[in-house]
């Protein structure tokens, strides 16, 4: 400890109390995001205690000596002005004095009295730099909550001394987390260092890069951003770029600003992670120092972002393919999480918001990069397809996030995971891996990616035992990179496009020429679904292939007080096989995204783009699979629609490695694919909601397990027919005003989202030269959106138009035929030949589509296509293929 000249006046008591203001201001404090942004540090404000070695940098062992003053820990001068040594305020999680001074117990040796410590804090400048967040400030933690709840309703001094050791233990713990992450976030700095011309760290193996991760309130970035115009934009419409902050140790800043349509979630988040990635290397390689190979992130705890099996997968491959000995994913607890990443979104708002205009993206990253000298800003334009790229691998770990019901069993889930190669386990720990059954029958292998967890940061113990995450036979298998071609953006629902356009108008007419002509072209690229600006970011570091102390335990309490919630156990994580991704619930949004606030919602306008990425086979099947096609078909209502008999469907098809599908259907109970096999085709699945209530086909996951059909299977042919029912004349003339405004627009954006998907698949099926044939009613809306026309006039894409009735459809009961009139967009001539313009030649009156007959709805009836009609259709299909195969 450094002596002040004053210090000699000051007594051991006021020595102590100053010592733990700077070590609770070093270590466990936490920046608090403001639109002053007086919480933000500078450069030189980092006074971090110094490394661990990086075999205890993250497995921190809580002892006597944690707890009070850590040998290394560099402390500032000692006098009357003690807390002048340190520049930014910072802020500890939101508590009483009472509970602020029993941590200072906790803390030191020998405390002073309550009185005593009251007055040396308020007295001294740490009243302004060591703060108490306010709670409106703060994120409430459960425990925390009611354990000071408790605190109030107690009835004597014996419970009231087991809540406050219960609360003393619960802070003591967080702090502990804190104090590793200052330690990581050191030996961070230092890995990528140079000092006298080499490295501080010069062993690779013994470097840490160490980041941090989050995303920014949209709210802050709505543009265009003008202050004369404050009060007419108000109610007016703007997008929100979206803000991804990573915060590299040693390194600097970097902060990618996108637009709204490219969206948020986990492709994004992996997306900014490999840009960041590649930056780092380029500036290392400037410095002459090698990419550490060990990594550690740390993110919040949001399950939409990073904290999901994309970005642990992404952590995996890194580590398989030997760009990283190691990987550690962490988050804090919720409630305690308020980081430096945080400060730094502060200090961007404050200089946003000292702007008088902003005009469109490229204006805020010059803004940003003028007055911040040490960020490095992108316009991230799209993101690569990570989930799908992934999916091939085939695992992927439950117990990852929090769920309710583990809440109220009393378990939490880790915070901490760690990803090693099996190669570089030491032999005892290689005995101790468990792996999955349905993983058993692969070899060990070197480069396996072994996972570890813990509950908390600094906890010393595992939570269970290390087990098999990603094997590198699968791992193998998988193509070099996702594929070139972006995700595509969300499209806009039509009311965003019109307001957007009405922005635009009213910046023209204000002479705010650039912000008129960014949200005239981000529309209009909206609806073409391309762009030539939206290029992916140069990425090749990442795609490169080289060959339980957080648990306080308070014993003999539980008989008199149950104060079990604030000593949780943690919750069990399975690696699983990855087969069918589970059903993606999706919830309304609150509001409207770009709408003006305090406007409620009326449709999200999310749905997915219109010119998909489609990714390439990367993983071939090794076993035989049985295409879950016929079986399918005796289930629900309708699916016997054509007299196939039971013993007939419930037929099974194998379908070996070498085989490729003819006929996929999509949006369809099973009606082409069970009788394919009269035709000599190998039918593939049929893909409904209807029928599989956990296939969410407007979700990524729902989305995934048919692209995941098509990468493995290649079918000839997909049979698209997404539902109709918002499109009807119907539905405009009479439904739309009993269900009400609200419900009919989300429901038209449902539709909008599975239409726009259908019309993906037949975009990709067109590019790589296979077919599609896309099926709606003639007088269906549907055909007038954007998306359907742009399909249309394609080469090569022709339009059949024909009355079912032509082709058996009649009246179950009566036998009167129904004249529904269909239309067929697709790319098979022969379809053509037999549907095109075979309309009615009926000589009798025809039945309408409405009500039932002999308990049936005829609305539910028609949507199973005729016998006829698809014994037509697979002749057609056949005969075309019969061409290609000869040709």
């Amino acid at each position: 400890m450094q002596c002040h000249p004053r210090s000699v006046s000051l007594t051991a008591g006021q020595q102590d109390v100053h010592k733990f203001c700077y070590h609770a201001w070093a270590n466990w404090a936490m920046h608090i995001p403001t639109e002053e942004g007086s919480a933000f540090p500078t450069e030189n404000q980092d006074l971090q205690p110094r490394p661990l070695p990086l075999g205890l940098c993250d497995h921190v062992v809580a002892s006597d000596e944690s707890q009070g003053q850590m040998d290394g820990v560099p402390e500032p001068l000692l006098g009357a002005d003690a807390a002048l040594a340190v520049e930014s305020r910072r802020f500890l999680p939101h508590q009483t004095f009472q509970e602020f001074y029993e941590m200072y117990v906790n803390w030191s040796e020998d405390p002073v009295h309550l009185s005593s410590f009251r007055r040396i804090y308020m007295k001294s400048t740490w009243q302004d730099k060591l703060r108490i967040a306010d709670s409106q400030h703060h994120g409430k933690c459960s425990t925390c909550e009611r354990l000071k709840m408790l605190r109030k309703q107690v009835t004597t001094s014996t419970q009231e001394k087991q809540v406050q050791e219960a609360h003393s233990g619960h802070v003591k713990s967080v702090m502990l987390d804190r104090n590793c992450d200052a330690l990581a976030q050191q030996l961070g700095a230092d890995s990528v260092q140079v000092c006298g011309g080499v490295p501080k760290i010069p062993n690779r193996e013994r470097a840490l890069l160490s980041w941090t991760q989050d995303s920014m309130d949209q709210a802050k970035f709505r543009c265009p951003r003008h202050v004369s115009m404050a009060k007419v934009l108000a109610d007016s419409w703007r997008p929100q770029l979206a803000a991804h902050g990573i915060i590299i140790d040693g390194v600097g800043k970097m902060l990618f600003l996108a637009d709204m349509d490219v969206g948020k979630g986990a492709d994004v988040q992996c997306t900014v992670t490999c840009r960041a990635l590649e930056v780092v290397a380029e500036r290392l390689a400037d410095r002459g120092v090698d990419m550490p190979l060990h990594f550690r992130c740390v993110s919040d705890n949001a399950t939409s972002d990073s904290k999901n099996n994309t970005f642990l997968k992404l952590l995996g491959i890194l580590t398989a393919r030997g760009r990283v000995n190691s990987a550690v994913f962490c988050q804090g607890r919720v409630g305690h999480t308020h980081s430096r990443q945080d400060a730094s979104f502060s200090h961007v708002a404050t200089v946003l918001s000292k702007a008088q205009t902003l005009q469109d993206p490229q204006a805020f990253k010059e803004r940003i990069e003028f007055n911040l000298m040490d960020y490095h800003v992108e316009l991230l334009q799209a993101a690569m397809d990570f989930q799908a790229w992934l999916f091939p691998v085939g695992t992927r770990i439950t117990g990852f996030n929090q769920t309710k019901e583990a809440t109220k069993q009393n378990l939490e889930a880790c915070h901490s995971y760690k990803l090693v190669r099996r190669e570089c386990l030491p032999e005892k720990w290689r005995s101790l891996v468990v792996t999955a059954p349905f993983l058993s029958h692969l070899e060990a292998h070197p480069r396996d990616v072994i996972l570890f967890s813990k509950q908390y940061m600094a906890s010393s113990q595992l939570s269970q035992k290390p087990m098999l995450y990603m094997p590198w036979e699968l791992v193998s298998k998988l193509s070099p990179k996702p594929m070139p071609e972006p995700i595509p953006r969300h499209c806009f629902s039509e009311r965003q496009a019109k307001e957007f356009l009405k922005t635009a108008s009213l910046m023209e007419s204000w002479k705010y020429k650039d912000s008129a002509l960014y949200l005239q072209n981000l529309v209009r690229n909206n609806q073409q679904g391309s762009s030539p600006s939206w290029a992916l970011p140069p990425v090749k570091w990442v795609f490169q292939i080289d060959t339980d102390e957080g648990k306080v335990c308070v014993e003999g309490l539980a008989d008199q007080l149950d104060l079990g919630f604030a000593f949780t156990s943690p919750l069990d994580i399975t690696v699983v096989k990855d087969a069918k991704p589970a059903k993606k619930n999706a919830k309304p949004e609150a509001n409207v995204q770009g709408a003006p606030p305090g406007h409620h919602a009326i449709e999200k306008g999310a749905p997915p783009g219109q010119h998909p990425a489609a990714p390439q086979p990367a993983v071939e099947p090794e076993a035989k699979v049985k295409a879950a096609a016929a079986p399918k078909a005796t289930r629900g209502r309708g699916a016997m629609s054509d007299n196939v008999s039971v013993e007939r469907v419930n037929a099974t098809i194998e379908i070996n490695s070498h085989d490729v599908v003819d006929v996929s259907e999509l949006f369809s109970r099973p009606r082409l694919v069970p009788r394919c096999q009269y035709f000599s085709l190998v039918g593939g699945e049929s893909f409904d909601m209807k029928d599989d209530e956990e296939l969410d086909l407007g979700g990524v996951n729902g989305r995934a397990s048919v692209w995941s059909h098509i990468r493995l299977y290649q079918p000839r042919v997909f049979i698209l027919s997404p539902p109709c029912t918002l499109y009807s004349a119907l539905m405009h003339l009479w439904c739309r005003r009993a269900m009400g405004e609200d419900k009919y627009q989300r429901r038209r954006e449902e539709a909008d989202r599975l239409l726009y998907f259908a019309v993906e698949i037949a975009e990709y099926q067109r590019r790589q030269n296979l077919h599609f044939l896309f099926e709606h009613p003639d007088g269906a809306s549907s055909w007038e959106t954007g998306a359907l026309r742009r399909l249309c006039g394609q080469d090569g894409v022709l339009v059949s138009r024909f009355d079912q009735c032509r082709f058996g459809l009649v009246c179950p009961g009566t036998g009167e035929p129904i004249r529904k009139r269909t239309r067929f967009v697709h790319n098979l001539p022969d379809i053509d030949r037999v549907f095109g313009n075979a309309f009615c030649t009926c000589s009798t009156d025809h039945r309408q589509i409405q009500g039932s007959e002999a308990g049936v709805q005829l609305s539910s009836h028609c949507e199973s296509y005729p016998q006829e009609m698809v014994n037509a259709m697979l002749s057609a299909i056949r005969a075309e293929i019969s061409v290609e195969m000869l040709d």
